[in-house]
């Protein structure tokens, strides 16, 4: 508390306003369409969200359509639609404005892309399994399985893949046979367009010794569409133009043809720990809607122990109308996994 003299009644009075303010000068500063205010540190937004930390309630997540303007006491790293980053100070302005402190011109917040972003950085998980069977049968199988991705603004680029192998041994002549031996990889790349479209472009290398599979090679590209996206659940579905090539090491003959690529990826967080997955693609020739076609889905349960690690049980299956001679259409794997996340 400050005592003041009666002889200097104005002097006190300016530093006790002075000092009383101190404070909120010193703090960014957010103002709603309503007209409250509320005082912290603005530390990013990203996805139309204002993060704000304040001193009684912690960080807040603030809906950046509720929010007329701002200020900031120090400088943040602004990231603008048009591809314009601006690091500075910012002072409030008009109703959906604020104004760089080394500029005269205000900005309007409906360019607003992101605030404080975080450093891109690589994110995935690895995963790996095996199943050793010995008594009336002799079996020998193995799974291993990656997948990364970075984003970069309104990009993300990814990597996948995965192998699978088993060998059987009669037990009467004691021979083996390799009854799976799958291999695939793949890449997308994805470009946000808005918050529900975004452009994608894909490849994936197959082979598979076990259905005289050599290789087949697959290109798409489209539009997604995000139903839904959030912690816990999210949705999203792919449509768009693919070709597919396939070469066989039997006498089937090779196919070439163009198709439609339709895709999706659900996920569900059922419990704080335990996570639904199931992804899927379906790709149908345009010459031959009916008899050619290639379906492929990955259904799963994981569950994490630590931060890092995990164990998951998925079932990989596969349907295709025209597969080697002599190969059935569908293939079913039936998966039980520990992984690392990174």
């Amino acid at each position: 508390m400050m005592l003041c003299s009666p002889r200097e009644p104005i002097a006190c009075l300016v530093t006790t306003v002075v000092l009383c303010s101190a404070g909120p000068l010193q703090a960014d500063q957010v103002e709603f369409n309503n007209g409250d205010r509320l005082s912290g540190t603005i530390l990013a937004m990203t996805a139309g969200k204002l993060t704000i930390e304040t001193e009684m309630a912690g960080k807040l997540e603030i809906p950046l359509a509720n929010v007329r303007t701002f200020s900031t006491a120090d400088s943040i790293a602004l990231h603008l639609s048009d591809g314009r980053i601006v690091q500075d100070s910012f002072a409030a302005s008009g109703q959906g404005q604020v104004r760089p402190s080394g500029a005269a011109q205000p900005l309007s917040l409906d360019l607003f892309e992101a605030i404080n972003p975080p450093e891109p950085a690589w994110h995935g998980s690895l995963s790996a399994g095996a199943q050793f069977e010995r008594g009336n049968a002799f079996t020998d199988a193995g799974h291993a399985s990656f997948n990364t991705e970075r984003d970069f603004e309104k990009n993300t680029l990814g990597f996948y893949g995965h192998y699978h192998g088993e060998r059987n041994r009669n037990l009467d002549t004691g021979l083996s046979t390799t009854t799976k031996r799958n291999i695939l990889a793949g890449a997308r790349f994805d470009r946000s367009l808005s918050d529900r479209w975004s452009w994608f472009a894909l490849t994936e290398y197959e082979k598979d010794g076990v259905q005289d599979l050599d290789l087949r090679i697959r290109a798409a590209t489209g539009q997604t569409y995000h139903w839904w996206k959030g912690d816990r659940f999210g949705l999203s579905s792919d449509a768009g133009l693919s070709w597919v090539s396939s070469h066989f090491d039997d006498r089937t003959a090779d196919e070439d043809y163009a198709a439609l690529r339709t895709g999706w990826d659900l996920y569900w967080q059922i419990v704080d720990h335990t996570r639904f997955f199931h992804l899927g693609s379906w790709e149908p020739s345009l010459e031959d809607i009916v008899d050619v076609q290639l379906v492929k889905t990955t259904t799963g349960l994981r569950t994490s122990l630590t931060d890092s690690l995990f164990v998951e049980a998925k079932l990989l299956w596969d349907w295709n109308a025209e597969p080697a001679a002599g190969r059935k259409r569908r293939d079913a794997d039936y998966i039980f996994a520990l992984g690392y996340s990174f």
